[in-house]
């Protein structure tokens, strides 16, 4: 059975974002391309094989199973809905960042 990726705009936003840096102050807009092609086949490995990621820091802050992708150093949080078989984003931040505070 597969599931269905649901990214949230905020998340697509920082992906972009993420990109646009790569690009910009590395230098390398070819760097950004294929950065960006490995987010989006990473999240076709989530349609599959979601638990393969390990629990994320802010599982244990939150309480709720909170599951972390990690691509190049930037961390792809997600939830997993297997009633409706769905991966839902929660949140995308870079491993250096501190994780987030549950809200």
């Amino acid at each position: 059975m597969t599931y269905r990726v649901a990214m949230t705009l905020s998340v697509k936003r920082r992906v972009l974002e993420q990109a646009r840096y790569i690009a910009e102050q590395g230098g390398s807009p070819q760097n950004a391309d294929a950065w960006l092609a490995r987010v989006f086949d990473s999240f076709h490995a989530l349609e599959e094989f979601p638990r393969w990621c390990p629990l994320a820091v802010e599982s244990e802050l939150c309480g709720d199973e909170i599951r972390v992708l990690n691509i190049d150093g930037f961390l792809l949080l997600f939830e997993i809905d297997d009633d409706a078989r769905v991966v839902r984003t929660v949140s995308a931040r870079h491993g250096v960042q501190m994780p987030e505070e549950p809200s």
